[in-house]
């Protein structure tokens, strides 16, 4: 049963041309607006964003509870959808695809709309969120950031990891149409943490038309004392990330500078245990 439910959602269109989010938002306050009972930190980028979620879902998880949705999957579709280092279970995925199934069908007869998977997916994990009454989820954008399903929510954070050429047919193929799109995740006097380099004063102009402002990794701050083992300093603070590759230590800076923001009082002890 979970196998032929799994196969119906994998079955739906992947891409579709959007114009607007509208959709969406009218089928989330259908469902109750379940992405806005929890604090969302929201994260985009060409490279990086999955592990820069996972760093900070690892942290955060040690003092709060957490949700963490990403895509795609490495190993088992439940993987998707976590809570505090948990994956949905085949009985909740059962669960809630079943109702997701049976909500949609409905929805798209009564509408004369239609949904792809990612779609549904973030739907289901907003709701899975929400049950679960998490306190935080990290929420990974699926393509690009303006367009986005994920970008329904209303973060308390966002975070741009990178800009580079990807998705070209639905971004844009210049970096300056790559970033505008991702830079549509920030929200109004929603803070945004970034990696991205180049664009420095592109992106403060963005920012401040949306009443907030930008922090960026200052990459000098990154000393790397050893590569394997990785190794490496910031800020003063030595870590040992548990992902190898020298790029990972952008994606753990990242992930330190958004949970510092989260909750500046949160112990190193703690920050390095996470990352």
């Amino acid at each position: 049963m979970l196998k032929e439910l799994i196969s119906w959602v994998e079955n739906r269109p992947r891409f579709k041309d959007k114009t607007s989010l509208e959709k969406l938002k009218n089928c989330a306050l259908a469902l109750g607006n379940p992405q806005d009972n929890f604090k969302a930190i929201h994260i985009t980028g060409t490279n990086g964003k999955g592990s820069t979620a996972q760093f900070i879902y690892s942290i955060l998880k040690k003092e709060k509870t957490v949700g963490l949705f990403i895509s795609p999957y490495i190993l088992k579709f439940n993987e998707r959808i976590q809570v505090n280092g948990m994956m949905i279970t085949d009985k909740e995925l059962l669960e809630y695809l079943t109702f997701m199934k049976n909500f949609i069908l409905e929805y798209e007869k009564k509408t004369n709309e239609s949904f792809t998977f990612f779609e549904i997916m973030t739907l289901m994990a907003f709701k899975y969120f929400s049950d679960k009454k998490v306190e935080y989820a990290i929420i990974e954008a699926g393509i690009g950031g303006k367009l986005d399903s994920t970008n329904i929510i209303l973060p308390v954070l966002s975070i741009i990891t990178s800009v580079g050429k990807d998705h070209e047919k639905q971004l844009g193929n210049t970096l300056e149409s790559i970033l505008d799109n991702k830079l549509g995740i920030v929200k109004e006097s929603v803070p945004l943490i970034t990696a991205v380099t180049g664009f420095d004063e592109y992106i403060k102009k963005y920012v401040k038309t949306l009443n907030t402002d930008v922090t960026f990794l200052d990459l000098n701050e990154i000393n790397i004392i050893n590569s394997y083992p990785l190794k490496f300093i910031f800020k003063g603070e030595t870590y040992m990330p548990k992902l190898e590759g020298i790029y990972q230590t952008k994606n753990a800076s990242l992930a330190i500078m958004a949970v510092n923001y989260l909750l500046p009082n949160l112990s190193k002890e703690t920050i390095k245990k996470g990352i």
